[in-house]
């Protein structure tokens, strides 16, 4: 369930490569490693970087993604500072095959939902606001708010 209007339009947005948006957007991965913290928790707005991770991308064979877009958004429920452990207890979720080191963060994500089609936009580093015109395609996008298409 989405959170109110209200919530929705005043939610920052994250960029975050793909394929691991995508594998977000399916459920798969429900932890976003991040070198920093946030106190932010919330709606958060999923907007694809302009690149993409190429090994990722053939490791869980995911081509033709959509690049430099919003595609969706997520609930960021709390963010955690990895330790060893929970690198390795966590992998299934993180889904990240490099090794632990200091200073990683887990930002736990759930409910993340789909918008009916990307929007183009550019992104920025960090947590970062989202202009009105493109959080209006963006509401209007989303299935349980917007109209058909």
């Amino acid at each position: 369930m989405l959170p109110p209007l209200s919530v929705l339009s005043r939610a920052p947005a994250l960029s975050i490569k793909q394929p691991w948006a995508e594998l977000i957007l399916r459920g798969r991965k429900q932890i976003e490693v991040r070198s920093w913290s946030t106190a932010y928790r919330g709606f958060v707005w999923l907007h694809t970087g302009r690149s993409r991770d190429t090994a990722a991308a053939q490791y869980f064979n995911l081509e033709n993604l959509p690049l430099g877009a919003h595609v969706g958004g997520m609930d960021l429920m709390d963010v955690i500072p990895f330790d060893p452990d929970r690198w390795q207890k966590w992998r299934p979720n993180h889904l990240s095959p490099g090794t632990w080191h200091a200073g990683l963060f887990a930002w736990m994500i759930t409910n993340p939902v789909r918008l009916r089609r990307p929007v183009s936009a550019a992104g920025q580093r960090g947590l970062f606001a989202v202009s009105r015109h493109i959080l209006e395609q963006n509401l209007s996008l989303l299935p349980q708010i917007g109209g058909c298409d």
